[in-house]
């Protein structure tokens, strides 16, 4: 009778779990001002804590899908239910979380007051908040738009802009110094890249090694199968995004750049000179499109 008791419950508990190819489904979004006004704390709920979302913010309300193409955006971790982001004191925000998997193929389920935020949040303390922590005030910037709305701007009693001028030699010599240590973005890759570790036979990753070598002999669904069933199981963020890196390039050289893009985003913390120039190339070809 224990026995058939057990298992009746287990069986109700694998039920009621959510399976892990399901979109996780994001509820009772909130977003507030944090108290020293530096940024705005975004809160939710989620279905499932092992899938991967993406925040969404904007100066505009987020209805509908296009809504979202020129709004900022972070990758959260799984189980993340709560979201900083650092913003100007003075400018009202709306907020939206995805499920990241979802958005990436395509879909983008927007919910107000579920998984979008209905009202624009501002950050309290405004200009003068910022000011105050500096030695030398804000320089004066020449507005032509709104920042709320983003319409033109009528007559407005801005002061001119500042004559331009040559900075101090010293000031010269440190951006130079800066320039140099930044390097530059590597020109667009239209071949096949197998990061270091991968490239040494020695590996201690095994299995992503030979997903990587998969890929270099051109079998970019085989690749793409092998990476996907890596990236089933929860890895450190390393080796997550030389995955995340190999499976982008797999999408590319089966021609879906919007699939291959959002896989060289999600790497772009890790692997920020890679990913950008795979992000250009990507971006470069849905321009064309």
């Amino acid at each position: 009778m224990r026995s058939i008791l057990v298992c009746t419950l287990f069986l109700a508990v694998a039920a009621s779990a959510p399976a892990a190819d399901t979109p996780a489904r994001i509820t009772g979004i909130a977003a507030a001002a944090a108290v020293d006004g530096s940024a705005i704390v975004v809160t939710f709920a989620v279905s499932d804590a092992r899938r991967d979302l993406l925040l969404f913010w904007g100066t505009a309300p987020m209805n509908a899908a296009e809504d979202l193409l020129g709004a900022a955006v972070a990758h959260l971790d799984a189980g993340t239910t709560r979201y900083a982001v650092p913003v100007v004191p003075g400018a009202s925000l709306w907020f939206a979380v995805l499920d990241a998997e979802l958005y990436k193929v395509g879909g983008a389920p927007l919910a107000p007051g579920g998984n979008t935020t209905v009202a624009g949040v501002r950050a309290p303390g405004g200009v003068a908040a910022i000011a105050s922590r500096r030695a030398a005030p804000l320089p004066s910037l020449q507005l032509d738009r709104a920042i709320d709305t983003g319409r033109e701007v009528g007559a407005t009693n801005l002061p001119a802009l500042p004559p331009m001028r040559d900075v101090s030699p010293a000031t010269a010599l440190a951006i130079a110094v800066l320039m140099q240590e930044a390097g530059t973005v590597a020109p667009p890759v239209l071949k096949v890249q197998v990061l270091a570790p991968e490239a040494d036979v020695d590996s201690v990753d095994a299995v992503l090694r030979d997903a990587a070598n998969v890929l270099a002999q051109g079998e970019w669904a085989q690749a793409e199968k092998r990476l996907k069933d890596y990236l089933s199981i929860r890895r450190a963020d390393e080796p997550l995004a030389r995955a995340r890196f190999y499976l982008g390039q797999a999408y590319w050289f089966q021609d879906r750049p919007r699939e291959a893009f959002f896989e060289f985003l999600l790497c772009g913390n890790e692997l920020p000179r890679e990913s950008s120039a795979w992000q250009q190339t990507c971006l470069a070809r849905l321009t064309r499109d």
